[in-house]
């Protein structure tokens, strides 16, 4: 018999994995049981490694759900009992397991595993039909890459009746996790989506987005074809966190600084969304925001904040997973740069190759995994906010275009410079290319921010500071104030470095600070509805 379980184990280095997976059981006791994972997956090479875990039975679809793609982030757990491990607390029972014999000759190897110690944690809730197809639908979802997308997608079709007919809250935000990440998958692939495919609705979500380091544009100017593009770099801090659920109201709460933009967002994705003041109504959600990234600093916060809303209001109302592309026509982001749209999607470093054409997104060329190692340090100055708005695009109507020599020279610095320097893991080499790239920018960029490379005096004087402490790239981003460095070397030496900074140009912790880039881009994921008032509340 094969039971749907989860399986924690942990890496030689401590971390964590947490994997959806079917054991074979010989009784309800779980005493002896056997698990097939294939040579390619982590919980295998834990198992090989360590030779222990912790199995855990549990009616929490939701979960399961998030394992079968990779979307567990936060799961509650403490330590095992017996065999170094986690159990997840918020399972109904786990049995705690060593290896007793473990067979690698085919691709997916064959584990037999003992119990050592087991616990219950709460009662299992019973059978119901919408848990089972979540389940079905979290196990389709894993092989996607052996199965016919489309016979996948026709029994998700059929998977959705259930969910709609006998499926609570959590059930209906397992399912569109699901099903959404199938649809992207199809999107991705050039599968068509069947028409008659039913969007199964999260009655609430929250949503999470890193934030953008822009390096520079590579072209500007009538002669250049394309204009703009651009290379940058999404980090995880500081970030976009929204709340949102339906609601018989349209309501924003949350930081009262941003609420202003957060209904000006509102309403442009509802403009396109819905002509009409009733198809409006039906649509109204509550939007808290839980964290913002700070406003017109160069880190991309008005991107990440309208892609997070728009995504936020056509997931509750059963537009399923959109296209980053459209997330961005609905909310309208993306007039000049590309780099936060993109990275909003995949994270990493992006390359856009500029617009083509007015009101188009620009296509992404290139796309780099950033090394984990290496440390990136945020710096706000206290500094007069950067070009933002109409005096942006005045900025830009009265630069002079850019020469084809200095655009040649920018693509080279990406493409024979910033790119491999990534690929090959050379800090240095990065570092010599993006400051060579960030002079010229910032050279260009001299007559819109009153003749200097930086922003202002304060900006460059920081900037020269990073410079003589030895970090790698130092760099401002968009029109600033905001900076950015470097460093892969030890953590002591980042803790000196950044007590000292915060010192001697009297910056607040969330004004100077490390963080590292994101590799995913953004998430979402459901959530309980809760009391409009507690929601208000932050709670």
């Amino acid at each position: 018999m094969i039971l749907e379980g989860i399986v924690t184990t942990l890496g030689p280095d401590g971390s964590l994995n947490i994997a959806p997976m079917g054991p074979i059981v010989e009784s309800p006791a779980l005493d002896r049981f056997t698990l097939r994972p294939y040579t390619t997956s982590t919980t295998y090479r834990n198992l090989k490694a360590l030779g222990e875990g912790v199995l855990h039975v549990t009616d929490d679809v939701l979960m399961i759900a998030q394992g079968a793609i990779g979307r567990i982030d936060d799961a509650p757990t403490r330590p095992a009992d017996v065999v170094n491990g986690r159990i997840l607390t918020d399972s109904c029972r786990y049995v705690e397991f060593r290896v007793t014999q473990l067979d690698d000759q085919e691709e997916r190897t064959t584990i037999h595993c003992e119990a050592v110690a087991r616990g219950t944690l709460r009662d299992f809730f019973g059978l119901n039909r919408a848990k089972h197809a979540v389940v079905e639908a979290a196990i389709l979802a894993t092989r996607t890459d052996f199965l016919p997308l489309p016979e996948i997608l026709e029994q998700y079709d059929r998977l959705s009746t259930l969910i709609a007919k006998t499926a609570g809250p959590q059930e209906s935000g397992a399912f569109c996790l699901l099903q959404s990440h199938l649809h992207v998958i199809a999107r991705r692939r050039g599968v068509p989506i069947p028409g008659y495919s039913k969007v199964v609705s999260p009655p609430a979500v929250r949503i999470r987005t890193p934030g953008r380091l822009h390096f520079g544009p590579l072209a500007w100017g009538p002669e250049a074809g394309r204009r703009f593009g651009g290379v940058g770099l999404m980090i995880e801090q500081p970030g976009v966190e929204l709340r949102a659920q339906r609601s018989g109201d349209w309501a924003i709460t949350g930081m009262m600084g941003q609420r202003p933009r957060v209904s000006d967002f509102s309403s442009r994705v509802l403009f396109q969304l819905a002509r009409k003041m009733d198809r409006a109504r039906a649509m109204a959600t509550h939007l808290h925001l839980d964290r913002a990234i700070p406003e017109h600093v160069g880190l991309g916060s008005g991107t990440q904040l309208g892609l997070a809303i728009a995504q936020a209001i056509t997931l509750l109302n059963g537009s399923g997973e959109l296209p980053v592309q459209r997330l961005a026509q609905l909310s309208g982001r993306g007039a000049r740069s590309g780099i936060g749209i993109h990275g909003f999607e995949r994270g990493g470093l992006i390359v856009d190759g500029g617009h083509r054409a007015p009101g188009s997104v620009p296509p992404l060329v290139a796309h780099a995994d950033f090394p984990d190692d290496w440390a990136v340090l945020v710096a706000i100055p206290t500094a007069p906010p950067g070009l933002h708005g109409e005096a942006e695009r005045l900025a830009f109507r009265d630069l002079p275009p850019m020469p084809d020599s200095l655009s040649d020279r920018l693509c080279r610095l990406v493409l024979l410079g910033l790119l491999p320097a990534v690929a090959e893991r050379d800090l240095p080499a990065f570092g010599a290319a993006l400051v060579e790239l960030q002079s010229h920018v910032g050279d260009w960029f001299a007559p819109a921010q009153g003749g200097g490379r930086f922003a202002c005096p304060e900006v460059a004087e920081l900037a020269r500071f990073l410079t003589d402490r030895g970090l790698h790239g130092v760099g401002q981003s968009s029109w600033g104030p905001a900076l950015y460095a470097f460093d892969d070397g030890p953590p002591d030496r980042r803790d000196a470095l950044l007590a000292e900074l915060r010192d001697r140009f009297s910056l607040r912790p969330s004004r100077c600070f490390w963080t590292r880039a994101s590799a995913s881009g953004s998430s979402w994921e459901p959530i309980d509805l809760v009391p409009p008032e507690t929601l208000a509340s932050g709670h």
